[in-house]
């Protein structure tokens, strides 16, 4: 998987000529493509179950990758994070991956059976470039050429799609970003391939800041195959402690998401892992609702001195026993978890995500009619999420019982 070249001036000249003619099937039609029925190998033609995907963060893909690929019957398709967008319009593998590991990874994917859509980022340095997006976007020829390098990768590749991750953008790049996108979808369709577009989680089109303005919900549905709701960091490293992904604000995100898209191209992002909070001790159980829109999803609050670090399920388990903490649940957020004293005697809060928590989600997906799901996968996932997923995908009634220390209570 190494970079593009969009030197190839006559492919360039015969794609441009069929994006200026090619049509999408609009989402009500009996041939228009859905999630899952997309080419590329591993792709499943006709798949009816809901999409339940996976997000593979760059700095976790070898282990998210083994988790789907050992986990298969719980994905229909998975996007590690391998490419970003170049200043001429192109496509590269992300700086320091090694092509031939990158290869593997995929390869791995789409023997467990699984659709890969790999992720492309505005990255550089492996930090968001709010300039390159724009370099790109607003000039007509470089935007056009990506749409070609993006097909041809998709092509090149035999994968099922792309899934666009195009962060840090601002108001001023909403409709030059909604155009890009339109053209973009009908190219990759004409394929058989599918679009898959990250949005900033919001509960009205304003949302919380200019990333969220950046990001027309309308016209992104209209264009993408899947509209993949990053409904989760509520909280975050830098605010006051609290749940990553409270149901009642999920709630209201969807509520205002499917007003905008149609439901069966809506993926609900779930999170799978939490953070904790070391120092001066906050608020507990219903800190979220203190929180002003303004702040969310990384705008400077919080507390002086207290950041949050990634946690898993896993390690906050072991810190609650190591610790003697009880797991406490806040049943407003439906989410667990612990305050305990480190052993240099500092506070800490953390707060993350299990099998009880992901069923609530799940369960939300399934009532609204979503067409699916994706988990951001981070860390060691709580084993009894695999067969919420499973069930999932089936149609089968959703089962977790909770565990005893789950019903501790709330401090």
């Amino acid at each position: 998987m190494s970079g593009l070249s969009t030197a190839a001036g006559v492919v360039v000249l015969v794609l441009l000529v069929a994006l200026a003619v090619v049509r999408a099937a609009p989402p009500d039609r009996p041939d228009a493509r859905g999630p899952g029925e997309g080419g590329g190998a591993g792709a499943a033609a006709g798949r009816a179950a809901a999409v339940v995907g996976a997000s593979l963060p760059v700095w976790g893909s070898a282990t998210g990758s083994a988790a789907v690929a050992q986990h298969a019957a719980a994905f229909t398709t998975a996007s590690p994070q391998l490419y970003e967008m170049t200043a001429d319009g192109g496509v590269a593998l992300r700086g320091g991956l090694d092509p031939v590991a990158a290869r593997a990874e995929v390869a791995r994917l789409h023997r467990a059976g699984v659709d890969v859509l790999p992720a492309v980022t505005n990255t550089r340095d492996g930090s968001w470039d709010t300039a390159l997006a724009q370099r790109v976007l607003h000039d007509p020829d470089l935007r056009d050429r990506h749409v070609v390098a993006l097909v041809d990768l998709v092509l090149r590749e035999d994968v099922a799609g792309v899934d666009v991750d195009y962060e840090e953008l601002t108001a001023a790049d909403r409709t030059a970003f909604s155009a890009f996108l339109a053209r973009l979808g009908p190219a990759l369709r004409a394929h058989g391939r599918l679009l898959a577009v990250d949005v900033f989680a919001k509960d009205g089109d304003a949302g919380y800041d200019q990333r969220n303005l950046a990001q027309d919900y309308a016209a992104i549905g209209r264009a993408a195959d899947q509209v993949r709701v990053m409904a989760y960091d509520w909280h975050w490293e830098t605010s006051p402690a609290g749940p990553v992904a409270p149901l009642d604000w999920v709630q209201r995100v969807v509520a205002y998401a499917v007003t905008q898209v149609p439901r069966e191209r809506l993926v609900l992002g779930v999170p799978t892992y939490g953070y904790d909070w070391a120092g001066p001790a906050g608020l507990h159980q219903g800190q979220h609702q203190g929180l002003q829109q303004g702040q969310q999803q990384g705008q400077p609050a919080g507390q002086e001195g207290r950041r949050g670090e990634l946690a898993s399920w896993a390690q906050a388990h072991v810190r609650a026993a190591d610790r003697g903490a009880p797991v406490r649940w806040d049943a407003q957020a439906q989410s667990p978890w612990l305050a305990y004293t480190d052993a240099s005697g500092g506070q800490h809060e953390l707060w993350f995500e299990d099998g009880r928590s992901t069923a609530a989600k799940l369960a939300l997906a399934r009532s609204e009619r979503l067409g699916g799901v994706y988990l951001w996968l981070v860390g060691d996932v709580d084993p009894g999420t695999w067969p919420l997923l499973e069930a999932l995908r089936r149609g089968d009634a959703l089962v977790c019982a909770p565990l005893a220390a789950q019903d501790g209570g709330a401090a």
